[in-house]
Parts: structure tokens; C-alpha cells; sequence
């Protein structure tokens, strides 16, 4: 048995590798990044009410020191803010950073149609019995799990706790002063595109941030996604992709 084991973890690495590529994370493009205007304005975001969020007031300033900062309003920084108030803590404790216009992580980034979780909603959206919540299907749908969380924020009161096109650039312990010193940057106006930097402090700092944030896209030959226009575009001779076969189209970006 062991023996088989370990043939089968052979061939998974054998084919495993035959799909990783030398250049590594230097084949792709952050869309933020890019030169196009056409694809960099992909990479903003669609769903912030700026107008709305540059009214209220800011629940974090420069100098200021709650006693937890956490990195991240997604169900991971949702959740480690509610543990933290059923410990005994308060929400004025907390503050929660958050490079969207929104709560909900990947559910607040992807909202296509149809979108629904591929882990069972009874075990992966969270605080079920405290909200006194069912989910209507055994997969929830993406707009069913960012409601529940945006509930949660308000039932434990974190909605004005929160900070966000906002994003954690450096945290640095100060031994003599026993805090961390965090430099944030803020985007604020019609469009979240002006930007302001500055600092504050924290008792204790929570990284609940995902690891794919950054919406990013291949890099390929020839005119590449920027110069792509289409089916028949004259940007894009036939012989290129095959006379017969439809010029392919560039998928969607999706951020999680």
C-alpha cells in the first residue's frame, strides 16, 4: 500500500511540474500595472460607493492607537474582530483595514452570475449559530455570503470600524514603546483614485489579507491583451490564430 502511495505522488509531481514554467510570476501582468488604459481600469474598483465613503468620517487618523489593528475585512478579519468582542473585548478596540469599498474578501471582489461557494455553506460561512442564520442552499451563492457578512459586521457593531480603500504597507515593532508603528495608504475621492499616506500604532496587529488580491493577466505574444479588439479586429491576422478558428477572447479577471 505504501509502495502504491507513493507511485501515485510520483506521477502527480511528474505532471506537476510539466505545467510549471521557468519564468514563474514574471509571465504575468498586474493590471495595475499595465500600460493600457483599457486593461488598468479593470484592476478598480466597480463596486465602491465613493462618494458615499468619502462622507463619513474616517474611523482611523494619523497617530492614533487602537489596541487591534486587523489587516483585512474579508471573513478572516470578520471573524477574528468577533472573537475578539465575545473574548470581552469592544469594537472601539478594533479597527479593520481594507483596500475595498466593502466588507466580504473575495465575495465583495466576484459577483459574476451564477457565482456560488464549492464548500458546503454549513461548514464555510461562519458565526451560523450566533446570527441565527441557514443558508437557502447547500452551496450558498456569492450574494447570499457577502449579506451574511455584511449582517455580522452590523450586529457586533463594527461597521464604523472599518477602513477602507485602505491598504497595510509596513508594520514595525517599537520595543520601547510596545506597539507596532503601521504606515497606511488611503485612496480617497470621485473615483478612490487620491492617495494619502500616513501612520499609526497598535497594540496587537492581525494579517487576515488574502494572497490573491492583485488581479493580474498573462503576458503573450504578438499585440497581447492590450492590442486584442475582438473577433475579425485587423490588429489580429487570421494566420495568427487559425483561419477557422474564432479569435479567442481574454477571460475575465477574477480576484480572491
Amino acid at each position: 500500500m505504501a509502495a502504491e502511495f507513493a507511485q501515485v505522488q510520483q506521477k502527480y509531481a511528474e505532471e506537476a511540474q510539466k505545467r510549471v514554467k521557468a519564468e514563474g510570476l514574471a509571465q504575468f501582468l498586474e493590471l495595475a500595472e499595465s500600460d493600457s488604459d483599457r486593461l488598468r481600469h479593470l484592476a478598480d474598483d466597480i463596486w465602491a460607493d465613493h462618494a458615499t465613503l468619502d462622507a463619513q468620517p474616517s474611523p482611523l487618523s494619523p497617530g492614533d492607537c487602537p489596541k487591534f489593528l486587523i489587516a483585512g475585512a474579508g471573513i478572516g478579519g470578520i471573524l477574528s474582530a468577533v472573537r475578539l468582542i465575545q473574548q470581552g473585548f469592544t469594537a472601539d478596540q478594533i479597527r479593520l483595514v481594507e483596500t475595498a469599498g466593502g466588507v466580504g474578501g473575495t465575495w465583495y471582489w466576484n459577483r459574476y452570475p451564477g457565482l456560488h461557494c464549492d464548500v458546503e455553506a454549513y461548514i464555510y460561512v461562519p458565526l451560523l449559530e450566533e446570527m441565527g442564520f441557514m443558508p437557502s442552499h447547500k452551496y450558498a451563492s456569492g450574494a447570499e455570503i457577502r449579506k451574511h457578512l455584511e449582517e455580522v459586521v452590523k450586529k457586533y457593531q463594527l461597521e464604523d470600524k472599518m477602513l477602507f480603500r485602505a491598504q497595510m504597507n509596513k508594520a514595525e515593532w517599537n520595543e520601547e514603546a510596545h506597539h507596532w508603528k503601521v504606515d497606511l495608504t488611503t485612496w480617497r475621492g470621485p473615483k478612490g483614485q487620491d492617495e494619502a499616506s500616513f501612520s499609526v500604532n497598535a497594540e496587537f496587529v492581525y494579517m487576515t489579507a488574502g494572497l490573491l488580491a492583485k488581479p493580474q493577466i498573462p503576458k503573450v505574444g504578438g499585440v497581447g491583451f492590450a492590442g486584442f479588439k475582438g473577433d475579425n479586429s485587423p490588429n489580429l491576422p487570421a494566420s495568427e490564430w487559425g483561419s477557422s478558428a474564432p479569435a479567442p477572447r481574454p477571460s475575465r479577471w477574477c480576484r480572491a
